[in-house]
């Protein structure tokens, strides 16, 4: 540690930061205190500011008494910040390179069983994405018992995206054909997701910190988290991925993320713009 670094010093001895990191751990189930301390400062002393705060133990309070403001805080800090096939370039490359493949060895064994993990899902479009990919893809390749879990520390969140129910903005980014075809208007420009696609996955509340990682997965995506961890805490998510995945599973990242160790995965495609990794061995 250095203790030059003024950030990390108070983060060390401010006795109201740290009571804030445990009532918003307390509340969210997040604990900040495992992301880049630099960063948490930082994006925190934005928030106080917009809200003309001085001192951390007087946020507490403010979020006590006005608990819309994990909303606020929790987009600051850049969590639960997604939408639905969030980086379309990576779910081209999904359905080009990484779904061919394991069908094929799928094939290749006589196996009938795809499982898919949505790690740090938010409030859901990642894993429905996901599921409307993979029922596109699985139409014409006879029967697969197709299992996405999807798991998250926030429980709002979660309980969003059980609902499926999301405003016109959210999904701006989506296609004539595929809002048609997958879900329903049902009340002032908020649309809900079809059964069909609804029911393809599962939620449950889970810390990726905690709690031990889920295991027989073809496909683990876990994007746009890891930037918020130090080197030692990624390489460490990195080592439990490599466990959760079956022989020559893949996992993908953010697109600003790496995964460092080169002796557990490879890259799936030349250059690797898309951060899709493939287990070795």
């Amino acid at each position: 540690m250095n203790m030059q670094d003024p950030q990390e010093a108070e983060y060390l001895k401010d006795p109201g930061f740290l009571s804030l990191l445990a009532y918003i751990r307390q509340q969210k189930g997040i604990d900040l205190s495992s992301y880049r301390k630099s960063f948490v400062l930082r994006r925190l002393r934005v928030r106080m500011s917009n809200l003309k705060l001085e001192r951390y133990v007087d946020y507490e309070g403010y979020i006590r008494k006005t608990p819309e403001e994990f909303g606020f805080l929790l987009n600051t800090l850049g969590v639960n910040v997604t939408e639905f096939f969030r980086d379309i370039e990576v779910f081209q490359a999904m359905r080009s390179v990484v779904i061919p493949d394991i069908l094929k060895r799928k094939a290749e064994m006589n196996n009938r069983v795809l499982r898919v993990w949505s790690a740090a899902c938010a409030t859901g479009e990642e894993p429905y994405s996901l599921a409307i990919m993979l029922k596109e893809e699985l139409a014409s390749r006879g029967d697969y018992s197709l299992r996405i879990i999807a798991t998250d520390m926030d429980r709002e969140a979660l309980d969003k995206a059980a609902k499926a129910e999301y405003k016109a903005i959210e999904l701006k980014k989506l296609d004539k054909k595929t809002l048609d075809k997958y879900f329903i208007p049902v009340y002032n420009n908020v649309y809900k997701l079809k059964d069909e696609i609804k029911g393809m996955v599962k939620f449950q509340q889970h810390n990726l910190i905690t709690e031990p990682y889920l295991q027989f997965m073809d496909l683990v995506c876990c994007r746009n988290i890891m930037i918020y961890l130090t080197r030692q805490q990624q390489e460490e998510f990195t080592r439990k991925f490599y466990s959760s995945l079956n022989a020559k599973g893949y996992l993908t990242v953010g697109k600003v993320e790496n995964v460092w160790q080169k002796d557990l995965f490879t890259a799936a495609e030349p250059g690797n713009k898309n951060k899709i990794y493939q287990k070795i061995g």
